[in-house]
């Protein structure tokens, strides 16, 4: 379903001598003070070269490409998370400034969010910084939230979510980033229940068809969910006592 956001305009990046011709053209774009504080290519503009060299020596899960006709307009890279196996972390996102708000940057996110969910990772993180005001909507409008007390660290747990089987009945129904609800705002997502950070997830579909999944912010995973779907209801929560674990001092309390 992601298609109708993300065909013709997302694909594979090349490592070809056009490709990074093109690529590097649109990295020298990206200087613009808006898209990258400080600039992005720090004074030495990309080549073909340098792009090709850049991109042999980086390990990535993908590497995408937004395009316009023949025309690479965007990029966006995903690699393995450090310290956490179930995470990916997106390196380099950015579109040309004369092509921003054209959908480029969302079908991007939207391309790397399902890849990150393919590859059986349960969050997607990203850094930016609090002055982004063009592009935090757009990430918190595609799961992202800004953790609490960082400069600035973002994390999306759309991957897990969308590859649990407890919702695949709800998914297949209805493509997640339609059903998705969220409040675009420019700050940190620091709600607490019971002095446990979480972030909520609300996806709304037809006739009363309801999903909403929490997040414990501390321990990274679902703690909760609840799902309404053809007028059935089913819903978990668990509530750990604290975070605080201490190797051989027995396991955290929780209730379920």
């Amino acid at each position: 379903m992601r298609d109708k956001y993300t065909k013709k305009k997302v694909r594979d990046f090349e490592s070809s001598k056009a490709d990074a011709a093109a690529l590097a053209k649109c990295f020298n774009s990206f200087d613009d003070a808006d898209s990258w504080p400080g600039g992005f290519t720090h004074g030495t503009p990309f080549t073909a070269d340098r792009v090709l060299e850049h991109h042999e020596k980086q390990e990535r899960i993908r590497a995408c490409v937004a395009c316009e006709g023949e025309e690479i307009v965007g990029y966006c890279d995903i690699a393995e998370g450090e310290l956490d196996p179930e995470s990916a972390y997106v390196g380099v996102l950015g579109v040309n400034p004369a092509f921003q708000g054209q959908g480029f940057g969302k079908a991007l996110l939207l391309e790397v969010t399902e890849t990150a969910a393919e590859e059986g990772k349960r969050r997607l993180d990203l850094h930016t910084w609090g002055g982004n005001l063009k592009a935090m909507p757009l990430y918190k409008k595609v799961g992202w939230n800004w953790v609490p007390k960082t400069r600035v660290l973002m994390e999306n747990y759309i991957p897990g979510i969308i590859s649990c089987e407890l919702f695949n009945s709800f998914f297949k129904r209805y493509y997640w980033y339609d059903a998705l609800e969220r409040e675009l705002t420019q700050d940190p997502n620091d709600t607490k229940e019971n002095g446990i950070g979480i972030y909520r997830y609300l996806f709304s579909g037809e006739n009363g068809d309801e999903l909403e999944v929490v997040i414990d912010r501390e321990a990274k995973g679902i703690c909760g969910f609840s799902l309404i779907l053809d007028g059935k209801t089913i819903s978990a929560m668990l509530k750990p006592e604290r975070h605080e674990g201490y190797i051989g001092f027995g396991a955290t309390e929780f209730t379920l």
